[in-house]
C-alpha cells in the first residue's frame, strides 16, 4: 500500500511540477514537460512491481498507442 501512495504521489508532483513550468516559461515549454514519459513512469513501473514484466510491457505498448492516437486528434485539430 506504501509504494501505490509512493507512486501516485510521485506522478502527482510530476503532473504539478509541468504545470508550474507552463506558468514559468511558458505553454510550450510546460507542454514539453508534460509529454515526457516521467508522467507515465511511476504507473508502468508500479505495473512491473505488482504484475509481471509482460503486464507492463502491454500497459507500456498500450500507453504508446494512446499517444499515438492522441497525437492525430492533435494534428486533425490544429487543422
Amino acid at each position: 500500500m506504501l509504494e501505490l501512495v509512493g507512486v501516485a504521489a510521485l506522478a502527482a508532483s510530476l503532473v504539478g511540477a509541468s504545470t508550474i513550468a507552463a506558468r514559468m516559461w511558458g505553454h510550450g515549454i510546460g507542454g514539453v514537460i508534460s509529454a515526457f514519459p516521467l508522467i507515465v513512469g511511476p504507473a508502468l513501473l508500479l505495473a512491473a512491481l505488482r504484475q509481471d514484466a509482460a503486464f507492463a510491457a502491454a500497459m507500456a505498448t498500450a500507453t504508446l498507442l494512446g499517444i499515438v492516437a492522441l497525437s492525430g486528434f492533435v494534428l486533425v485539430y490544429g487543422r
